[in-house]
């Protein structure tokens, strides 16, 4: 008996959308679903998510609703709401965020990545004091460590990327 599960797999929207009884045709001219390719600038290339990171998205959250206990009452108050699911606007708006949160940590150009962490330790240094500093005739405080600049922290630091020198094996006379 080899069956496959046909659960596990994710079907992408527009098989879904144009696979129902009563779906609309599909003319290239007119395409309900690629309608952003002719209504966007860029075909939408600059103002929305990737499409690899969407399905990715969706594959995720269509399986992790799947294994979740899912209840017949979806009431919350007097409304019926599904809050086990997301819909198209939700996945681009979640596809959004995530390339911003992406874009805010690697910077725009991704040479971010390269970077090393800084050292924000407390203890190395008492509290700083606060100084007052004028800018633009409004007088601001200003503290020690935003003056300074951030220490960077790299394996050299450490020096725990080194391997401990290898110890002499010695004979001893005796035993020869």
């Amino acid at each position: 008996s080899n069956r496959h599960s046909v659960r596990s797999t994710t079907l992408a929207p527009e098989e879904v959308l144009f696979r129902r009884k009563s779906a609309p045709e599909r003319f290239a001219e007119f395409d309900v679903y690629m309608a952003h390719e002719r209504n966007l600038p860029d075909g939408g290339r600059e103002s929305l998510p990737d499409s690899d990171l969407v399905k990715a998205v969706h594959s995720y959250a269509s399986h992790f609703y799947f294994d979740q206990k899912r209840s017949a009452d979806f009431q919350v108050g007097t409304r019926n709401i599904d809050e086990r699911s997301m819909d198209e606007t939700a996945l681009l708006a979640f596809g959004i965020l995530l390339e911003e949160a992406g874009r805010e940590i690697l910077g725009t150009k991704g040479d971010m990545v390269f970077t090393e962490g800084l050292d924000i330790s407390s203890d190395a240094e008492p509290a700083p004091e606060a100084h007052p500093m004028a800018v633009n005739g409004l007088v601001h405080s200003v503290s020690d460590s935003s003056v300074r600049p951030p220490v960077s922290v790299g394996f050299t630091d450490l020096g725990s990327w080194k391997r401990p020198q290898k110890r002499r094996k010695m004979t001893d006379l005796e035993d020869a």
